[in-house]
């Protein structure tokens, strides 16, 4: 018994580290990328000005948006099949290939009547056109890495993206301070897509292995395969293209609609804020990226198993990401004055506090929407973000007109709420609501006693150093009552038992991965 406890315990251990540098190779990659995002974003609002900074925000956003359509849902539809079927990888990866090239030559038609419809100035137009030179590099390189993710190999990413994106930050701002404009750093943003491209190329054909007929299979971007394939190929990532672009336009229309009817120096605004949330949002999708092909394989097995996860791993990410949320919201004021010491973005202070908010609603819908994608239910996720993308246009419109900038949260609000029902519908059978908020309420508690600690001492301290110290000391609250309350559901009461905390439970039900062949 001992034995095959002790055994048990080294193989939930081997998953454990499995799953944290799995974790630690996405969360770098995706953090080194944001990072200097934020940097360019910042070193422009400082040196450029508000409407410099605008125009690369509205650039960057629309990028966002036609990125997804170029990769033509084919990385999410390969991070599945792969991890069903590793032998597919070479396969798949050409049909891929030659979809997503395809897909990002087609992108530029919707672009161009977009610029049409909405008549920006030449250098916006200028501005959005460079960044677009990226287009065909991002999505080939989306492919590659969906591979990687797919056979569980994401050290590869981090690997390709780290040193090249950290390099971007340096020649961006030697750039800025040498005097260059908007459309120069636009172009040089480009540029690193192509990088990425290539290394990820390199990787894909000297590293990246396939078990097949008992030996190891190399070059993997081959040939392209025949028609026939590759229109199957597109018509199978037509449902997740479909959902990664409702929601990627939904994500984009407050940006569009204050574009509209506020201007450049409002969306300025508005993305600083959006800029400040974005660390929280990282972290969630980072992590529920690598829970999603374990949760491929598993979620065939029972239903029973579906719901142990989606529950433990929405209570697991909300005990992480909350007490940020909740240090974010108080301190939003100071947030903005560390990051835009430029007067023109004061106003980003209210909207940060609002809109953090939105990152609780991210996090159960990111989990509940790849829960329905392990599930092969894609269809209902796109029809989730037409509905969300649908109330975000009309909310957005409406409350903008009313109460200006402030409008946005309101709308992301209505938008919380369209999101949370209609995933709570699709995985009635699976995840009941009562289930989820029974597995949120010990964060919930721990986070209302850093609230009661911080919120009435905010207002009676003043300067940069004090209202660090309060913040981390309100996270330290957090993580005490955290504590205590897990350590009172360590034991049954009645039985005695031990009872195991949610990330003990997710591994589990995760289980181990499709192992790779070895490397040469």
């Amino acid at each position: 018994m001992r034995g095959t406890a002790a055994a048990a315990l080294r193989g939930e251990s081997r998953l454990l580290g499995r799953f944290a540098a799995n974790a630690l190779s996405i969360l770098s990659s995706e953090v080194v990328i944001r990072a200097t995002n934020f940097v360019v974003y910042a070193l422009i609002a400082r040196r450029l000005g508000a409407f410099a900074f605008g125009q690369l925000a509205l650039a960057l956003s629309l990028f966002y948006v036609f990125q997804i359509l170029a990769t033509a849902g084919q990385r999410t539809l390969m991070i599945r099949d792969i991890a069903r079927d590793p032998a597919s990888t070479s396969r798949q990866l050409r049909s891929a290939c030659a979809v997503v090239t395809l897909a990002s030559a087609l992108a530029f038609v919707p672009l161009a009547a977009l610029i049409a419809v909405f008549g920006w100035e030449r250098e916006t137009v200028i501005t959005i056109l460079a960044v677009f030179v990226g287009l065909l590099p991002y999505a080939l390189s989306q492919t590659c890495e969906g591979a990687m993710q797919g056979l569980e190999q994401m050290r590869f990413i981090a690997y390709a993206n780290v040193p090249l994106h950290v390099a971007k930050a340096v020649v961006v701002a030697v750039m800025i301070y040498a005097g260059a404009g908007v459309v120069a750093v636009a172009l040089a943003l480009a540029g690193v897509y192509w990088l990425v491209l290539a290394a990820d190329v390199v990787l894909v054909r000297r590293r990246l292995i396939e078990p097949a007929a008992g030996r190891v299979t190399y070059g993997a971007l081959g040939p392209d395969p025949v028609g026939s394939r590759i229109r199957e190929r597109a018509r199978r990532g037509s449902s997740f293209l479909g959902v990664d672009t409702v929601f990627a336009v939904g994500s984009v229309t407050p940006v569009l609609v204050v574009s509209a009817l506020l201007g450049e120096v409002a969306v300025g605004v508005l993305g600083a804020a959006q800029q400040a949330v974005m660390p929280l949002s990282l972290a969630i999708n980072s992590l529920v990226a690598v829970a999603y092909p374990a949760m491929c394989r598993t979620f065939e097995l029972t239903a029973e198993r579906t719901r142990l996860v989606v529950v433990t791993l929405v209570e697991a990410l909300l005990m992480v990401v909350l007490p940020f949320i909740i240090s974010i919201s108080v301190f939003s004021a100071l947030v903005v004055d560390i990051l835009y010491p430029n007067k023109e973005f004061d106003g980003s202070a209210d909207l940060l506090r609002l809109i953090v908010w939105w990152s609780v609603a991210n996090l159960v819908a990111s989990v509940m929407g790849v829960a329905l994608w392990a599930l092969n239910r894609e269809r209902t996720s796109m029809v989730i973000g037409l509905w969300s993308t649908l109330v975000s246009l009309v909310t957005t419109v409406v409350f903008v007109e009313l109460v200006g900038l402030n409008g946005v949260a309101i709308g992301m609000a209505c938008v919380t709420v369209v999101i949370l029902v209609q995933h709570y519908r699709a995985l009635a059978s699976s995840v009941t609501p009562r289930e989820l908020l029974f597995g949120m309420w010990r964060p919930a508690v721990a986070g209302a006693a850093q609230a009661g600690f911080v919120v009435p001492l905010a207002t009676m301290v003043s300067g940069l150093i004090a209202q660090i110290a309060l913040a981390v000391a309100g996270v330290a609250v957090y993580g005490l009552a955290l504590v205590v309350l897990n350590r009172a559901r360590a034991r049954n009461p009645v039985t005695g038992q031990r009872r195991q905390l949610p990330l003990a439970v997710l591994i589990q039900n995760l289980g181990s991965p499709a192992e790779p062949a070895e490397r040469r």
